[in-house]
């Protein structure tokens, strides 16, 4: 008989960190675990786990991952993550059970739910209501001209800038260097601060490769809108890479690429909860990633 209990750190932390390694992601570990659900800037996570025979067959994860404006406040939003099942209990409506189990323990305090499932996991979510989001959500690949003038000056990020501070009226999740610290602080992003006429803006990405060729993953933007373009420059000429991998929204429309293609597109899922998503939220390359 499968048992459905929620997911205690203490008591479940090693065999769920064992469970996701194996059957979802060979590069989890028990410290993603904590920095993703016991350090994240919102709050903590809530979750439930399948069991069979006293052994933990399934996982589902509710992260609280908000979007925030300067001027309309705060938009309460789970994100589900850590999401998979045992491969020869799968095809036994267990995720899809397990996805409605975990929910429940948040109570009902959200607005929305979104997330980026795998090819195993979106049939599953589709069935129990969630719906995919009506806009054309794909990558871009552009290409920024080079420029031999200083636009601004380039720094590591100080951790200690850190702050609450919101920088948009648009509701977005990255409005904030608390959020930038905390989502970005693993070694494979790179966070940036840009100086420029005597104000601060913030930039996170990753650098990867396509066989011989650099380019900049471009995963999110904290700053004056009207200095994007300065920004984006000034790390071109920094890292010495002029391909930049993007996710189009209102905020990267504003960089003036030499040139631009369309590249994949990006699966997102929803549900709502007395609450409408309208133009206003904002996604980005940090929320499109499947990787978090």
């Amino acid at each position: 008989m499968i048992e459905y209990r929620a997911f205690d750190l203490e008591k479940d932390i090693e065999e769920t960190v064992k469970h996701i390694h194996a059957y979802k992601n060979k590069r989890y570990t028990k410290e993603l675990l904590l920095w993703k659900h016991t350090r994240n800037p919102f709050g903590e996570s809530k979750g439930g786990l399948a069991l069979y025979n006293g052994k933990i067959i399934a996982t589902v994860i509710y992260m609280k991952y908000n979007f925030q404006s300067k001027d309309k406040g705060v938009i309460r939003c789970l994100r589900g993550v850590d999401g998979c099942t045992a491969p020869e209990h799968r095809g036994k409506g267990i995720f899809k059970h397990l996805l409605r189990f975990s929910l429940d323990l948040h109570e009902g305090n959200y607005e929305f739910l979104y997330a980026n499932p795998n090819q195993n996991s979106h049939p599953e979510m589709m069935k129990v209501g969630w719906r995919s989001l009506h806009r054309d959500f794909h990558y871009r690949v552009g290409v920024v001209v080079p420029s031999t003038k200083n636009h601004g000056e380039i720094r590591d990020f100080n951790p200690e800038d850190a702050s609450k501070k919101l920088y948009y009226n648009y509701y977005t999740s990255a409005n904030s260097t608390e959020f930038l610290k905390w989502r970005y602080e693993r070694k494979e992003y790179k966070l940036k601060e840009f100086s420029f006429q005597g104000s601060k803006n913030y930039l996170a990405y990753r650098i990867n490769r396509y066989k011989a060729i650099k380019y900049i993953i471009f995963c999110d933007y904290v700053g004056d809108i009207n200095s994007i373009n300065y920004a984006v420059k000034a790390l071109c000429k920094y890292e010495q890479c002029y391909i930049i991998y993007y996710f189009p929204n209102v905020i990267t429309n504003q960089i003036n690429f030499l040139y631009t293609k369309k590249d994949r597109n990006v699966v997102l899922v929803y549900q709502e909860n007395n609450f409408h998503i309208d133009d206003k939220l904002i996604m980005t390359c940090g929320d499109a990633e499947g990787i978090l």
